[in-house]
């Protein structure tokens, strides 16, 4: 497989060298901007993807972007601007940053390889987007893209039914994280006070009540005798 992408690579560089890179441009704000895609396509072969850019005036330190994120691997870089750097390139995007002069007409091509349709059969949209931004303006934006029958093979946009698969690019803008919320103290309840017990005197048991025995067989009242003996006369 590699083998069979690095001689699509070097076919695809005669077609760039060859292309006159003449999309038609649509203006958002200063910048004009067009993206196409070479055709015809087949999936997991080496395809050029142009990108034409203008500015309207002075730009400099103009950042140029191509994005292939699930729609297919960027296999390399075909031809760029003189004075154009490359700031990053993975296998779904390339950045550049160019000193853009106003009227000037500024071309960058890539090599993409279309991911294969997974599934048996349908029809599969793939896009490629094209991001242009600068400090100075808003974000400029453009896309184009492909339709792929199972086989992968390139169908015309008007064979496409309405449950083509349609994979967009992703653009993933990182930034400061936010900041984490201060926790708050949660109140803690304050004991409620329990008013005094009041603990109760003890107290000597009352003396039962002297009994009445009745009268005795002498007929005399018996006297129940004193808890405590009294004391002794002196």
């Amino acid at each position: 497989m590699k083998r069979f992408l690095s001689v699509s690579l070097l076919l695809v560089l005669g077609l760039a060298a060859c292309s006159s890179g003449g999309s038609t441009l649509g203006c958002q704000g200063n910048i004009c901007l067009g993206i196409e895609i070479e055709g015809p396509v087949r999936a997991q072969e080496a395809t050029v993807v142009t990108a034409t850019i203008r500015a309207k005036e002075d730009i400099p330190g103009l950042a140029v972007s191509l994005l292939s994120r699930q729609a297919g691997t960027i296999l390399g870089l075909l031809r760029g601007p003189e004075g154009a750097e490359v700031l990053y390139q993975d296998e779904y995007s390339v950045d550049w940053r160019i000193d853009a002069k106003a009227g000037e007409t500024y071309t960058f091509s890539i090599a993409v390889a279309f991911d294969q349709p997974r599934l048996p059969q349908g029809v599969f949209g793939r896009t490629i987007g094209l991001l242009v931004s600068h400090p100075s303006m808003a974000f400029a934006r453009d896309s184009t893209s492909i339709y792929l029958d199972a086989e992968g093979n390139q169908i015309e946009a008007s064979k496409a039914r309405g449950d083509t698969e349609f994979l967009l690019p992703v653009t993933v803008v990182t930034g400061p994280p936010d900041p984490s919320p201060t926790p708050t103290a949660t109140a803690v309840p304050s004991a409620t006070a329990l008013p005094p017990t009041a603990t109760p005197s003890p107290t000597a048991p009352a003396y039962p009540p002297p009994e009445d025995d009745g009268p005795s067989s002498s007929g005399q009242r018996m006297e129940t005798p004193m808890p405590y003996p009294y004391p002794p006369p002196e």
